[in-house]
C-alpha cells in the first residue's frame, strides 16, 4: 500500500506546517454588533426604569388671598407729594400722599380760601347767637321758677337754642369738609406692603382710578389657574406647578414652583369672575400657592404683583416609560374583556 504513493509526499505529510483554517470576521463588524448591543442593553434600561411626568398647560394670574385695599381720592385735585414707594411696609394710619385741590375760578382767584372765609364768618356769628339764646335761657329759668313766665315760653326758647346748635354743627363740618378740599393727606388703612403706585408728584387724579394699592399685613398672592374641563380630571390637591410669569420671559428669569391648594368642585365661566383674563371656553378655578413672592430679576428680588399674567404646568403622575408603553395595551384588554 505504501506503493501508491510516493515517499516525499508521504513525508511532507508528516511533517504539515499550516494547521486547520479558520475564518476571521474584520475588526469594525465587531465593533458594530457591540456598540449595537450595550444601546439594546440601554434602551431597555430606559424604557424599564426611566420616569416621565405628564404636564397640563393651562394658564392664570396672581391674586392675594385676602384680597387688595384700593386707595382712592376723595375730590379732584394735583398730586402733590408721595411719601413710600412700591414694595414698601407701611404701618396703619402711615401717610402714604398728599392731594392739593385746584379750587381757582376763572379770575384765579381760590374759591377754597373764599369759601373758607365765608364759612369763618358765619361761624362766628352762629356762636354768638348760640351764646346769647343761651343767657337769655338761663334768665328765663329764674323766672319761671318765680312763676313770672310761662311754660310755653319757656319752652320756645329752648327750642330756638337747640335749632341754633345744630346749624353750628352744620357750619363746623362744613368747615371740615371745605378745609378738606383745599387739600388732604391719604393714610394708609391697614398695615401692609405697596402693591402698586399709580401716581407721580404733579399728576391729576381722577376719582375713578385708585392711586395705589395695599397688600394687607400676613396676605400672600396666589396662583389662580385656569383648569379646562379637559385637564382637571387628574388635578389635585399637593400636586406640584412650574410657573412662568409673562411679565418675565421664562427664557431669561426662570420658572418658579408652586403647589396646588385649592380645587374648585364647580364649572365656572369668564362672566361669573372677576380676573384680568377671559377663556373662550368653561373652566375650574384652580388655587396654588407660591413658594416665592419674588422674582429673581438680574440677583435683585422683585415683588410680584397682584393681577401678573402667567402660563403655568401641572405636573402629573410620574409613571415609567415602559408603563405609559403598555397602558394603551391594558385599556384594550380591559375593554375586550369586560
Amino acid at each position: 500500500m505504501s506503493d501508491l504513493f510516493r515517499k516525499e509526499a508521504l513525508e511532507a505529510k508528516r511533517q504539515k506546517t499550516f494547521g486547520k483554517t479558520t475564518q476571521i470576521l474584520p475588526i469594525s463588524l465587531t465593533l458594530w454588533l457591540c456598540f449595537f448591543f450595550l444601546i439594546g442593553v440601554g434602551l431597555a434600561f430606559f424604557v424599564c426604569l426611566g420616569a416621565y411626568s405628564k404636564k397640563q398647560e393651562v394658564v392664570g394670574f396672581l391674586k392675594p388671598n385676602k384680597g387688595i385695599l384700593l386707595l382712592y381720592p376723595h375730590t379732584t385735585g394735583t398730586v402733590k407729594s408721595i411719601m413710600v414707594n412700591q414694595g414698601q411696609s407701611v404701618n396703619k394710619n402711615q401717610p402714604l400722599l398728599t392731594i392739593e385741590s385746584n379750587n381757582n375760578g376763572i379770575d384765579g382767584v381760590d374759591l377754597t380760601q373764599a369759601s373758607e372765609k365765608e364759612i369763618k364768618d358765619q361761624l362766628d356769628l352762629q356762636q354768638n347767637i348760640v351764646k346769647n339764646l343761651e343767657s337769655e335761657l338761663g334768665r328765663m329759668q329764674t323766672l319761671l321758677n318765680n312763676n313770672y313766665i310761662s311754660f310755653s315760653d319757656y319752652q320756645k326758647k329752648y327750642t330756638q337754642l337747640l335749632d341754633a346748635k345744630n346749624e353750628l354743627d352744620q357750619l363746623k363740618r362744613q368747615q371740615i369738609d371745605t378745609s378738606r378740599s383745599k387739600g388732604y393727606t391719604i393714610t394708609a388703612p391697614s398695615s401692609g406692603i405697596i402693591a402698586s403706585l399709580n401716581a407721580l408728584p404733579g399728576d391729576s387724579v381722577n376719582l375713578q382710578k385708585p392711586l395705589l394699592s395695599i397688600l394687607p399685613e400676613n396676605s400672600h398672592l396666589t396662583a389662580e389657574l385656569f383648569v379646562t374641563s379637559q385637564a382637571a380630571g387628574f388635578v389635585h390637591v399637593g400636586q406640584k406647578v412650574l410657573l412662568k410669569y409673562q411679565a418675565y420671559p421664562y427664557q431669561q428669569f426662570g420658572v418658579y414652583d408652586a403647589v396646588i391648594t385649592q380645587v374648585g368642585k364647580t364649572i365656572m365661566t369668564s362672566d361669573q369672575i372677576s380676573a384680568p383674563i377671559k377663556l373662550n371656553q368653561p373652566f375650574y378655578l384652580v388655587t396654588a400657592k407660591l413658594c416665592s413672592q419674588y422674582v429673581s430679576v438680574y440677583n435683585e428680588p422683585h415683588l410680584l404683583q397682584s393681577g401678573m399674567l402667567l402660563d403655568a404646568q401641572i405636573i402629573g403622575e410620574k409613571r415609567t416609560i415602559l408603563r405609559w408603553i403598555l397602558d394603551p395595551i391594558y385599556s384594550l384588554r380591559g375593554s375586550l374583556t369586560t
